[in-house]
């Protein structure tokens, strides 16, 4: 069973394993923690197999990381992280990703991201592609 928690740093440790994906020097110092940083761990027996990491700024949502353990990706773990964040703001959400991530494009199209910009040579290998979801009351 799934359980999606707040993170606490109990979690800190598989929360680095995962975010070394990401990049080498993870280190999950979320230093605004609850107040602009918010962190959701998804579980599986008390193992973290997924994070989503997002800041809530004054008239927006950025959307920092989210990762999901190879093992566990396609199974709708991404989903109930994502879901988490979107009911838990109620502004507009933005993020960056790859434009050589198509998996990543695509997931995030099915929340109603849409591309609003480029940042060239946001990444070592790649451009970033700007995306945003409309919050609507």
């Amino acid at each position: 069973m799934i359980v999606i928690n707040k993170y606490n740093d109990f979690y800190k440790r598989d929360v680095i394993k995962l975010g070394k994906v990401l990049h080498d020097n993870y280190n999950a110092d979320f230093n605004f923690l609850d107040k602009i940083d918010y962190v959701y761990c998804a579980l599986v027996n008390n193992a973290v197999i997924g994070f989503i990491h997002f800041q809530i700024l004054s008239d927006h949502v950025d959307l920092i990381d989210i990762v999901i353990d190879k093992n566990y990706q396609r199974h709708g773990i991404g989903t109930l992280l994502m879901q988490k964040m979107i009911n838990y703001c109620n502004k507009d959400i933005f993020l960056e990703v790859s434009v050589n991530n198509n998996g990543a494009l695509n997931f995030y199209k099915q929340f109603d991201f849409s591309k609003v910009g480029i940042r060239h040579n946001y990444y070592s290998d790649a451009d970033a592609i700007v995306m945003r979801r409309c919050y609507y009351e």
